[in-house]
């Protein structure tokens, strides 16, 4: 109930200006709210062999479908030879900007979601969720607190911009620091340079565990060329935090992400990581690695092709904290897809894809999966 309260208060604020309410100068003057809305469904087949896909203690399991499994709400994981055939909410999301002047604006990113009815977990969470003021206009310095996504991963957090439906492992594993709780400070020294400092609760599940009173350090560099509309750039990212236990523990992980348009119509986007988590009580230093790629085609101005290839491997059972993949086991994923814009804003995508988890004990694995989906923003 409580829930649906808040999206009347939001709709309603967001009408004010338009009945007249509030004028030039008032409170509400600068306030923003767009949103998406993402649903989809689709087949999943697991092979007879034992599972050991379970991505960072059962965030997905793999496949299509693998982020919206009853599984991942709490309810029964998959089994050998299981199938499914879903119709799923991937995301509801309401997105508010409210600006101060020139000197200070927030953002919140609110996500909806149902659980246990083929939708994200939990009922509701902020990927977006700060206040941020302006230090410098000449060198774009301005300092954030609060819940803030990052640059890193080419896999945008935004679900409607993505070329597929569903997200590869390096992305549901969270084997890169996604968004965190945190103050960061942002500036751009040069043209197309922008530079990111953050001290965050952690880098992975930052909301959900906290074990130590030292912050994660995280540093970002953006840079950008050629056509802004293109979006032309390399992302690099190195952060250390004490996530698993405590000081003497560190995990250490840096990522490196590239766009490049290499013809008009086509964009390859490409990322390398690593890291690794030291080991506590009951686990062992764990290493991984992983490696992504993304290959669109814009076919015309409404249709595109999309070919994807994502590998991790992971080097040891877990370091008795994160477990990110599930076993020290080698992961192979593959997309073919096809998107479809109905409208300037609303998108219809389709998937096939395979999964193929290779463990260092045990029998190899595979998933096969296809799905549809449907996504507008508004």
């Amino acid at each position: 109930m409580r829930h649906l309260v808040l999206v009347i208060l939001i709709t309603l604020f967001a009408a004010l200006p338009r009945l007249g309410v509030c004028a030039d100068g008032n409170i509400l003057g600068g306030f923003e709210i767009t949103g998406f809305l993402n649903v989809g469904a689709g087949f999943q087949h697991y092979s007879r062999d034992p599972i050991t896909k379970n991505l960072n203690g059962g965030s997905a399991f793999g496949g299509s479908l693998g982020a919206v499994l009853p599984g991942v709400n709490g309810g029964p994981a998959p089994v050998p030879g299981e199938d499914y055939l879903l119709a799923f909410i991937d995301n509801l999301e309401l997105d508010i900007v409210k600006s101060f002047g020139k000197r200070a604006r927030l953002r919140a990113d609110l996500y909806f979601a149902r659980p246990l009815s083929g939708s994200a977990v939990g009922t509701t969470s902020v990927e977006h969720a700060y206040l941020a003021v302006t230090l410098s206009e000449k060198y774009g310095a301005e300092l954030a607190l609060g819940r803030i996504g990052l640059e890193t991963g080419i896999e945008p957090y935004e679900r409607y911009s993505l070329d597929t439906i569903s997200e590869s492992v390096l992305s549901n594993a969270s084997m890169y620091p996604g968004p965190v709780t945190a103050m960061q400070l942002a500036f751009t020294p040069i043209d197309d340079v922008t530079l990111y400092l953050l001290a965050a609760n952690g880098m992975t599940d930052d909301t959900l565990i906290r074990t130590t009173a030292i912050p994660s350090g995280i540093g970002i560099v953006e840079v950008n060329w050629g056509d802004p509309d293109q979006g032309n750039g390399i992302v690099i990212t190195a952060d250390v935090s004490p996530d698993s236990d405590a000081n003497g523990h560190l995990t250490y992980g840096g990522n490196i992400d590239l766009y490049q348009y290499v013809l008009p119509n086509l964009q390859l986007s490409l990322e390398g990581l690593a890291r690794r988590d030291n080991a506590i009580a009951g686990g062992v230093n764990t290493t991984y690695a992983a490696a992504l790629g993304n290959l669109r085609w814009d076919i015309t101005k409404r249709w595109y092709a999309v070919f994807k290839y994502a590998y991790a491997w992971q080097s040891a059972a877990g370091n008795g904290f994160y477990n990110l993949t599930g076993a020290h086991q080698q992961l192979h994923e593959a997309w073919i897809g096809f998107g479809h814009y109905l409208a300037d804003t609303v998108k219809l995508k389709w998937e096939v894809r395979m999964d193929v988890t290779d463990p260092a004990v045990g029998a190899t694995q595979w998933i096969a999966s296809s799905a549809i989906g449907i996504g507008c923003a508004f």
